[in-house]
């Protein structure tokens, strides 16, 4: 195994024959962070964690994140091709994926949880599939969603 000092790591097996190439400077273990306010109330963060082929964003939120009724944008380092699988704690009552500001898809209702008949927005734990090409992710508000702290993650090509 060689790790070189432009950050690739080479594992060969004992003929000499390459078995992984894998460039990791892809990967970023402190990425650098985005961070928006809610309209009301506190705010969420992007972390890029990897923008190679595959790319890996986390998202969080403090505990009291209030929207207001305004959607929260965050561009990513690097456009997704394909699509992605979002996994998340945080309860939306919408996310958006866009591509050159037009909305491609919305998943509606992540974890979205009513409280006795009410509005209330409790965490849970949903994972959803975005086919296709987007470079934002929007967090929807609606009637001052209120989400409870939580990660958001997003990971495609």
């Amino acid at each position: 195994m060689v790790i070189t000092n432009d950050g690739k790591l080479t594992i060969k097996d004992t003929n000499g024959n390459i078995v992984l190439a894998y460039d990791l400077t892809a990967i970023q273990l402190n990425p650098p962070v985005t961070t928006k306010n809610g309209a009301t109330a506190g705010s969420i963060s992007m972390y890029p964690v990897s923008d190679g082929t595959i790319k890996v964003t986390v998202f969080t939120c403090t505990t009291n994140l209030n929207q207001g009724t305004t959607a929260i944008d965050f561009t990513l380092p690097v456009a997704h091709t394909v699509g992605a699988i979002i996994v998340t704690s945080l309860p939306w009552q919408g996310v958006s994926v866009l591509l050159a500001s037009v909305v491609q898809a919305t998943v509606h209702d992540i974890a979205h949880v009513g409280a006795g008949g009410t509005t209330s927005i409790v965490p849970g734990q949903a994972i959803q599939t975005i086919v296709g090409a987007f470079d934002t992710v929007r967090f929807i508000a609606t009637a001052g969603a209120a989400p409870t702290g939580g990660i958001f993650l997003v990971i495609g090509i």
